[in-house]
């Protein structure tokens, strides 16, 4: 019996009369009883916007057949670098192969090429290099943070209205403080020219002296416009308050002092200082810090009685002035507190002084209690 060897040649021409086709490496494939390795590109994204360099990732089946590897990569799909080749010389099935990339910037071609022990090359599909991640911020409303009120300003005293812008893009925003004095009757006007705030949305204005009670806002400057709140301060007179004590009987004093401007007809109360009741010395639990700030913000402040009264009484254009004669029953601090009708300014109090009881009556003490100096 005649045995046929059939060439490579031979089977090619074969199969092209017979309409078929087929590669010359997967006919060595056929011959050898290799299979090509499978290789699927990964992703590959830079790690930051000004990154210049990427790690191209991919996969392999080496269908249990050593192989080398590299990737191509370059500004178009010609490629034109490639990193170093690898050699994996173990039988493996599915291999993760990752290897670094220089010089290069987000849409640049790459691919992973590898090719088998009998010379099987095959190549991934090309693939782009994507940018980085962008992290969206979520963009906050602009708006005004400003205190609830400030401390009374005493008449011709400088006052500093200040506060914050918040939200998205708040720094280096212009932002102007607009003013309507007593009777508030009147539209708001800018005073003085705008400021910008600082990166942080902080801004200031400081207006050297405050005659009287006036609403204020601060307006940022568009676009887009923004107004805040309104805040009224409350501009109070200067009140002084000195004692004489009589030196022939303990406790017997002349209260006196003025108030500017002239307020005429005003009435004064000398009021006594009272401090606060202390907590209860009852245990408690241990409390976190900001439990007990928070309470202490909460005590109140020293509260006034009062113990004598009088009026004020025309001294000259700019100012007034009160004085009263008096025993001191009760010793302390005590204050002036001038009380004035509504209008421009407000009620105001002077500095505390103290006082002591009486403890012995004389005769002959040239002022007699209750009566106001005339």
């Amino acid at each position: 019996m005649t045995s046929f060897r059939f060439k490579p040649a031979a089977v090619l021409a074969a199969l092209a009369l017979a309409g078929l086709t087929a590669t010359t490496s997967s006919l060595a494939s056929q011959a050898s009883g290799t299979r090509a390795p499978t290789v699927t590109t990964g992703r590959a994204r830079l790690s930051s916007a000004t990154a210049t360099s990427v790690t191209l990732t991919g996969t392999i089946n080496g269908h249990e057949q050593s192989f080398e590897y590299y990737f191509q990569y370059g500004a178009t799909d010609l490629y034109g670098s490639q990193t170093p080749t690898v050699k994996v010389t173990e039988d493996t099935h599915v291999e993760k192969i990752s290897a670094s990339a220089s010089h290069v910037l987000a849409g640049y071609h790459y691919r992973l090429v590898a090719i088998n022990s009998a010379g099987e090359k095959r190549e991934g599909r090309d693939r782009t290099i994507l940018p980085a991640k962008v992290k969206r911020t979520k963009q906050k409303k602009l708006a005004f943070d400003l205190p609830h009120s400030f401390q009374p300003t005493v008449v011709g005293a400088a006052f500093v209205f200040d506060g914050s812008l918040t939200g998205t893009g708040n720094g280096a925003r212009e932002v102007v403080l607009q003013e309507s004095p007593y009777p508030y009757s009147a539209g708001f006007t800018d005073v003085g020219a705008p400021v910008l705030t600082s990166a942080t949305g902080a801004f200031s204005f400081r207006l050297p002296s405050l005659r009287s009670s006036t609403r204020f806002r601060a307006v940022m400057l568009g676009p887009p416009e923004l107004i805040s709140d309104t805040l009224t301060q409350l501009v109070e007179v200067r009140v002084t308050l000195k004692v004489h004590a009589s030196k022939l009987v303990k406790g017997l004093v002349r209260l006196y002092g003025t108030v500017s401007p002239t307020a005429t007809g005003a009435h004064v109360f000398f009021q006594l200082e009272q401090a606060p009741k202390p907590h209860s010395l009852k245990a408690e639990k241990p409390q976190k810090e900001s439990k007990v700030q928070a309470r202490q913000e909460k005590e109140k402040p020293p509260t006034f009685v009062t113990k004598f009264g009088t009026v004020v009484k025309r001294a000259t254009r700019s100012f007034s002035h009160f004085s009263l004669v008096v025993k001191v029953k009760s010793a302390g601090n005590y204050r002036a507190f001038v009380q004035m009708p509504v209008g421009p300014l407000a009620s105001g109090e002077s500095q505390t002084v103290a006082l002591k009881t009486a403890k012995k009556k004389r005769k002959h003490s040239g002022l007699h209690a209750g009566e106001e100096e005339k």
